[in-house]
């Protein structure tokens, strides 16, 4: 017999649901699927349940509890578990990201706030951070974030980012430069000479485009 329209795209628990009740609708294919389409509804409000409890070739919250393999849905609740609100403006990828480099024992690190601050990057993602330097004026418990003008499309988002990120009692301050400061040239350079070695131009050196 011709078989009549075309079978449903299965999720895992709805082809399971239709397999194990297959007995009851031998001739499915010339019914239009009739039975497959019906197990396929039936395990649709289920679907979360199956991918967190009973996952394809994984342990039960096996995959719930990995950013990487997490179900999309199962992200913003991952996230709260390791004490991150997850940004709305980003992708799923990101969200992935953010979860890994932001979780609780990442919290507040070098790392975890130029994270933070490179979800609303672009280009290379420069990211400056200057500590209180004990010698000089400025109060305890302080950290100066830079980044730079061309790659900080919205420096309100980043700034927000790096607050959601800071340790709790840690002033924070954040600003742009167009490619660096001489905070910034201190810190590389040992020597001037060094630093005319690097730059043959002053522009270059503002910019910091070392010659090639």
């Amino acid at each position: 017999m011709t078989k009549i329209g075309t079978p449903p795209d299965h999720t895992p628990l709805g082809e399971r649901l239709a397999e194990r009740t297959a007995p009851i609708a031998p001739d499915d294919d010339q019914y239009g699927y009739a039975h497959g389409h019906l197990a396929e509804a039936i395990a649709q409000p289920a679907i979360q349940l199956q991918e967190a409890f009973d996952p394809v070739d994984a342990a039960s919250f096996e995959t719930i509890l990995d950013p990487t393999r997490c179900p999309d849905w199962a992200l913003p609740w991952l996230a709260q578990l390791v004490g991150l609100r997850l940004p709305t403006s980003i992708t799923v990828d990101e969200q992935r990201a953010f979860i890994v480099a932001l979780a609780s024992q990442n919290r507040g690190t070098p790392a975890a706030l130029a994270a933070a601050a490179g979800l609303y990057l672009t280009g290379s993602k420069t990211v400056y951070f200057r500590e209180r330097d004990p010698d000089s004026d400025d109060p305890p418990y302080t950290i100066e974030v830079v980044t730079l003008d061309d790659e900080t499309p919205d420096p309100d988002a980043v700034l927000a980012a790096l607050m959601a990120q800071k340790p709790g009692g840690i002033v924070l301050t954040f600003r742009q430069v167009e490619g660096q400061d001489w905070q910034q040239v201190v810190t590389d350079y040992d020597t001037w000479d060094d630093v005319v070695a690097t730059y043959s131009t002053w522009d270059r050196l503002v910019e910091r485009e070392p010659d090639a």
